[in-house]
């Protein structure tokens, strides 16, 4: 056997403890990842329950007719949900089949893929549990407070415990 089979034949080995710090540290990066999926999960269910509308950062950015004027306003008709003005009676487009990412990601939920960046909540539904859940979301952007009148202390509320977070209303 020649030297130089015997040297690139090293460069292949490793030892069983190296092969055991590289899985750990992978659990280690999957249970902060589930842990992270988990609280969002949770937040995300609770938020539900309290009629929020929530978007996520693989959607379009949340605009405030969307997320803040439909509920100040009549409701209008939104094509996306078939409805059309003037009764033009079009159909919508049937969706492409989904990717193997989306399949994936209704097998095991969106929390592990996305993440939420903008939630919609009524002025009457702020309190301190919302705005506990609101905390687990480390990525959210925006809050769109409605139904809200001049000198409510709900906005100075959500200011002060999401410091780096945008409240609209």
């Amino acid at each position: 056997m020649s030297f130089r089979g015997l040297r690139s034949r090293r460069w292949l080995r490793y030892r069983l403890r190296t092969l055991l710090i590289l899985f750990t540290v992978f659990c280690v990066w999957l249970g902060a990842v589930a842990d992270r999926a988990h609280k969002q999960r949770q937040s995300v269910a609770a938020l539900r329950a309290a009629r929020c509308l929530i978007a996520y950062d693989n959607e379009p950015e949340p605009n405030r007719w969307k997320f803040l004027d439909r509920f100040n306003w009549p409701p209008m008709p939104d094509p996306e949900q078939g409805e059309y003005p003037f009764g033009l009676g079009m159909k919508p487009v049937p969706p492409d089949p989904p990717t193997t990412r989306q399949q994936l990601q209704n097998w095991v939920g969106p929390d592990y893929f996305v993440s939420v960046t903008a939630v919609s909540v009524s002025v009457f539904d702020v309190n301190d549990d919302l705005v506990a859940h609101l905390k687990n979301l480390p990525k959210l952007k925006k809050v769109f407070v409605h139904l809200i009148v001049k000198g409510d202390p709900q906005p100075d509320l959500l200011r002060a415990a999401l410091p780096g977070v945008e409240i609209i209303y």
